[in-house]
């Protein structure tokens, strides 16, 4: 998107929002920050809910033009007030079942993050690519700020379509990608691992194996039962897909996320990971193709992921924020953090 449309989207919201709050934009362009100015946005939560949901059309225009957008210094206390704030979006059916990692609901449509070690990072990825349906927005919310690491990482994606190779960039549009995303039998395992591989019982739900083969061709997959009781979860999906409000062909997708190497997991996971699936034929939790399950090369891979590094911007929590993503535009991660870290989360329609 050129700089112009961009500085005249910002403007055109800053008109349209008038003194009530003020609208600085990430020096990476991603996101667009807006603070409270008006008392009464800054104090009255009733008030700050009334004005978010009244100027709902704004917001989604402004995210499209930045990616994302951080809401501060608003008066947002708790899991329920952010609840309250986010309840003019959509209610629809999106849940986290067949969800590739483990995290737990909190109330309504408030779940945890991604369980993940802190000391581990999270990996940058558009939210259920892998999956037929997948939130077009996602709200993020600072219930505890960690007191040191823990930035919420964040990319616009649309930047891919012209750093990567064309050739790459074509074989992904025609090929499309296959994922193969296994979950474990239930049971004691070393909890590391337990911490990499989640469970067919948590992924879908269900204690019973055929409800949860059901669950699985319910949201759009396709069950596989391997020979150690785990269940792989196939699925093809184009690798793109459009914009719902811009009718932009965006790169969406799990390949640099999901396709396990070195620069993916970092050191102490990448070791963890070889040790535990580097030999024999253990079902891994992840594994991505071209849709016609040829490989995609490695070379290729570590290209795309070193693309998305570059262009990863780093966002500092403060306790009350809320973080709207585009998610079909803007990718997200983790970084590690020490001490305790409460976000929280909502999928949106």
């Amino acid at each position: 998107m050129a700089d112009g449309a961009v500085l005249d989207d910002a403007a055109h919201a800053r008109a349209l929002l008038g003194d009530e709050v003020r609208i600085d934009i990430h020096p990476g362009g991603v996101p667009a920050i807006i603070r409270a100015r008006d008392p009464r946005l800054k104090s009255d939560l009733d008030a700050f809910v009334a004005w978010f949901a009244q100027n709902k059309s704004v917001f989604d225009r402004l995210a499209v033009a930045h990616g994302a957008l951080l809401f501060r210094d608003f008066p947002v206390r708790g899991t329920e007030a952010f609840g309250r704030a986010i309840d003019h979006y959509p209610t629809n059916d999106l849940n986290y079942v067949g969800g590739a990692s483990q995290r737990s609901g909190i109330a309504g449509r408030v779940m945890e993050t991604t369980n993940a070690p802190k000391h581990w990072p999270f990996q940058m990825h558009q939210e259920m690519a892998y999956l037929p349906r997948y939130p077009r927005m996602i709200a993020f919310y600072c219930n505890v700020a960690p007191p040191a690491g823990g930035e919420t990482l964040v990319a616009d994606f649309r930047l891919l379509e012209h750093r990567l190779p064309r050739r790459f960039w074509d074989e992904v549009k025609t090929r499309g990608v296959r994922y193969a995303r296994n979950f474990r039998a239930p049971g004691e395992i070393d909890p590391v691992r337990a911490k990499m591989h989640n469970t067919w019982t948590a992924a879908f739900q269900t204690e019973d194996a055929a409800s949860a083969e059901a669950a699985c061709r319910g949201v759009g997959l396709e069950p596989r039962w391997e020979s150690d009781g785990s269940l792989t979860a196939l699925f093809t999906a184009p690798g793109f897909t459009h914009h719902s409000l811009t009718g932009q062909t965006v790169w969406f997708n799990h390949i640099a996320s999901q396709t396990q190497n070195l620069r993916n997991k970092g050191a102490e996971q990448w070791a963890l990971y070889n040790l535990h699936y580097g030999a024999g034929d253990k079902p891994r939790p992840y594994f991505t193709t071209y849709g016609d399950g040829g490989e995609v090369d490695p070379e290729d891979v570590e290209d795309l992921q070193l693309t998305i590094e570059a262009i990863t911007q780093s966002l500092r929590w403060e306790q009350g924020d809320i973080l709207l993503i585009d998610n079909v535009l803007t990718a997200h991660g983790r970084a590690p953090f020490d001490g305790v870290r409460d976000i929280q989360v909502a999928l949106l329609g």
